[in-house]
C-alpha cells in the first residue's frame, strides 16, 4: 500500500503534455498533394482546360482557313431557248482582315483564366477538407489517449476502494460510482474510435490512399499572419476580374461584328444556255458585312448591366472575404492566448488532482472532493487537446493561403 501512491504519481506525471508549436507542414501537403492528384472534381477542370485550349487552336486556323464549296445546279425551260442546264462548282475563303477571330481566342483566354482560377477555389476547398480531417484524427487520437489513461487510473483506484472496502476503510457504493465513471470513460473510448474512423474515410475517400496515418505534431517557428498576405493569393477574386474582361470584350466583338469580311473564291462555271459562250472559270473577291442588326444596341446594354454586377459581386466577395480570414485569425490568436492559461491550469490541476488522491487514501479528503476533481482534470485535458489542435489547424490553413503554395 505505501508503493501505491508513488507508482500513482509517476502516472498522473505521465498524463501532463508540455505545449507544442504548430504541426509542421509537410505531412499535411504531403496528403494534400495526394488528394489534388485523385479527386475527381479537379478532373473535370482540366478537362475543361483542354476543351478551351482546342477551341483556342480552332480559332486560330479558322482566321487564315475558313473555306466553303459553292454548288449550284439548274435545269431551265424557256420558251424561246427551250431546255438547257447550267451548274457551278467553286470553293470560297473567308479571310478575317479585321482580326474578329482575335477577339473571339481572346474571349476564349479569359474563359480559360477564369477556368484556372475556378481550379485553385476547388483546390482551396480540397486543402480545406483535408486539413480538417487530418486534425480531426489528431485530436481524436488525443482524446482517446486521454481518455484511454483516465480509465486506467480508474481502474486504479477501484482495486485501491476494494482493499479499503475490506479493511472497513472505504464505503461499497464508492466502488459503484467509480465503476459508472468507468463505464463513462469507455463510451468515450468509443465515441474517440468511432471519429477517428470516420476522419481516416473521409480522408482516404479525397487522397485515394489506402492507408491514412497522420504524422504527430511537430514544431515550427509561428508567423503572424494578416487578411491582407491572405487575400492576396484567394483565386475567388480573379474569377470577377476574368469574367468581367471577358464580357469587355464580348462588347468589343459586338462593335467589331459590324466591319466586313473578305471572301476570294474560284469557280468553275458550266452554261449550257444555246447562246452562251460555254463553261469558264471565275475568280471573284468581295466585302461582306451585315448592313443592320437591331439587336446589337441592346446586347451590349444588357453586356455593360452585366460588367457593373460583377463589379458588385466582386467587392461583396472581397468583404465576405476580408471578415472570414479577419475572424480567422482573431480565433487562432485567441486560442494561442488561451493554450498559456491552459497549459498552467493543467498542470495545477494535475498535482492538484495528485495531491487529493493521497488525502482520500488517507481519509482527509471525502469521495466526492476527489471525484469532482478527476472529472474536472479530464474535461481540463480535453479543452486543451481541443484548443490546441484547433489553433494549429487554424494556422496551418491560413498559412498555406497566405503563402498561395497550394495553387500548383
Amino acid at each position: 500500500m505505501k508503493l501505491l501512491p508513488s507508482i500513482l504519481v509517476c502516472f498522473l506525471s505521465v498524463l501532463v503534455h508540455p505545449i507544442s508549436k504548430p504541426v509542421h507542414a509537410e505531412p499535411l501537403l504531403s496528403f494534400y498533394k495526394a488528394a489534388v492528384e485523385h479527386f475527381p472534381s479537379l478532373k473535370s477542370f482540366s478537362n475543361m482546360e483542354q476543351s478551351l485550349l482546342n477551341e483556342n487552336r480552332a480559332l486560330g486556323w479558322q482566321k487564315l482557313l475558313d473555306v466553303d464549296a459553292v454548288t449550284n445546279y439548274s435545269h431551265l425551260s424557256t420558251v424561246n431557248l427551250g431546255r438547257y442546264s447550267s451548274g457551278e462548282f467553286g470553293i470560297v475563303n473567308t479571310f478575317d482582315i479585321f482580326n474578329k477571330k482575335g477577339m473571339d481566342r481572346a474571349i476564349n483566354r479569359y474563359k480559360m483564366q477564369k477556368n484556372r482560377s475556378l481550379t485553385d477555389v476547388e483546390k482551396k476547398h480540397i486543402f480545406s477538407m483535408v486539413t480538417e480531417a487530418y486534425f480531426n484524427i489528431i485530436k481524436n487520437s488525443r482524446l482517446l489517449k486521454i481518455h484511454e489513461e483516465s480509465l486506467e487510473w480508474i481502474d486504479r483506484n477501484i482495486l485501491l476502494v476494494h482493499t479499503g472496502v475490506e479493511k472497513g476503510v472505504f464505503p461499497a457504493t464508492e466502488i459503484a460510482r467509480w465503476t459508472i465513471e468507468k463505464l463513462n470513460r469507455q463510451n468515450s473510448i468509443q465515441s474517440d474510435t468511432l471519429e477517428i474512423r470516420r476522419s481516416e474515410e473521409t480522408l482516404r475517400i479525397l487522397t485515394g490512399l489506402a492507408t491514412v496515418s497522420p504524422d504527430e505534431i511537430g514544431e515550427i517557428e509561428y508567423t503572424e499572419l494578416s487578411e491582407g498576405n491572405i487575400l492576396e493569393h484567394s483565386p475567388e477574386l480573379p474569377v470577377y476580374e476574368m469574367e468581367k474582361k471577358q464580357v469587355e470584350m464580348e462588347i468589343r466583338k459586338e462593335t467589331h461584328d459590324q466591319l466586313p469580311d473578305l471572301q476570294v473564291g474560284n469557280s468553275l462555271v458550266m452554261d449550257h444556255e444555246p447562246d452562251s459562250p460555254g463553261d469558264h472559270y471565275v475568280v471573284s473577291a468581295n466585302l461582306n458585312f451585315k448592313l443592320f442588326d437591331g439587336g446589337r444596341r441592346y446586347r451590349i446594354l444588357s453586356d455593360r448591366a452585366k460588367i457593373r454586377s460583377i463589379e458588385n459581386d466582386r467587392k461583396a466577395e472581397q468583404a465576405m472575404l476580408e471578415d472570414f480570414y479577419r475572424t480567422k485569425i482573431q480565433e487562432m490568436n485567441t486560442r494561442r492566448e488561451m493554450l498559456k492559461n491552459l497549459e498552467t491550469a493543467r498542470d495545477l490541476s494535475s498535482d492538484n488532482l495528485n495531491k487529493l488522491l493521497i488525502g482520500y487514501q488517507k481519509r482527509f479528503v471525502d469521495f466526492t472532493t476527489l471525484f469532482n476533481a478527476f472529472r474536472e482534470d479530464v474535461a481540463l485535458r480535453e479543452n486543451h487537446v481541443d484548443t490546441f489542435i484547433r489553433f494549429n489547424q487554424s494556422y496551418q490553413y491560413l498559412y498555406h493561403l497566405s503563402l498561395g503554395d497550394i495553387y500548383f
